[in-house]
């Protein structure tokens, strides 16, 4: 392993988390329960979710091929962040029993790249109040890249309560309605 920090062509560090990196300007505007689950990898948090599903068969179909999670009331939820080479992250949610879903996010200049099976969505971070706002800015499944339109109902927001670290993600598409909404609240048990 060598001495030195991996680094790419333009001088960015690969070894410093992929929030943190970029958010650097703004990471001190965080709350601290944001922080700690971004600062450092491995991370594995704990905690319960609600997750609510689209129905018909397009937001099902959608969900099948992204491997979204099953639905499920205050159920538990598991979540690994895990650092890879050319610094990306995986992170992989447990949602009770059923399959894991798993992403990779990538740093994409100043946004995110998210892959969760065949789709791949493109979102900006901002900080408000101290929570990372995401807002999807581009998208494209099997490489066909989406509207502008489809992008308008998908967005996440990470928050806290008291020293726990929440979430609220949702994603619907025009003339398809919800395909997934889910949101809980985590405690971090090993960073």
């Amino acid at each position: 392993m060598s001495k030195f920090a991996e680094i790419t062509a333009d001088g960015e560090r690969l070894d410093v988390p992929l929030s943190q990196a970029l958010l650097s300007a703004e990471w001190h505007l965080l709350a601290a329960p944001i922080r700690a689950v971004h600062e450092r990898r491995p991370a594995t948090l704990i905690g319960r979710a609600t997750v609510v599903r689209g129905w018909g068969w397009l937001p099902r179909f959608f969900g099948w091929v992204s491997g979204l999670p099953d639905e499920q009331h205050n159920g538990p939820l598991k979540v690994v962040l895990e650092q890879m080479q050319g610094g990306r992250e995986r992170w992989t949610r447990h949602f009770g029993i059923a399959r894991p879903m798993q992403s990779c996010l990538r740093r994409h200049g100043d946004h995110v790249d998210e892959t969760i099976g065949v789709t791949t969505l493109r979102f900006k971070f901002s900080v408000e109040g101290g929570s990372i706002r995401w807002t999807a800015v581009a998208g494209r499944t099997l490489g066909i890249p989406w509207p502008q339109s489809w992008l308008k109902g998908i967005d996440g927001y990470e928050s806290h309560r008291g020293n726990r670290y929440y979430f609220n993600v949702r994603a619907a598409l025009p003339g398809v309605g919800l395909i997934v909404h889910y949101v809980g609240e985590l405690d971090l048990v090993r960073a």
